[in-house]
């Protein structure tokens, strides 16, 4: 169970490069394997990532530019 989290570079896939190096399968997900993750955002407790799952699916949908699909929201990374 999680949420996928897609660049904002109008391309839908995978991959992105950040700081020349090409990145992938950003996701939002519950931690697993002793919490680690490779680049995702994980929530430390599988209850947590329920009450965040159910805030995000409770908001309202946007469309994507330049696609036909449509998304929760937007992930900002500072």
């Amino acid at each position: 169970m999680w949420f996928a989290l897609y660049a904002a570079d109008l391309r839908i896939d995978d991959n992105t490069y950040c700081e020349s190096v090409l990145r992938g399968q950003f996701r939002l997900h519950p931690a697993v394997l002793f919490g680690r993750s490779a680049g995702c955002i994980t929530l430390p407790f599988m209850h947590d990532f329920h009450i965040v799952r159910r805030f995000i699916r409770q908001q309202e949908m946007f469309d994507v530019p330049c696609t036909n699909l449509k998304a929760y929201g937007q992930v900002i990374v500072l």
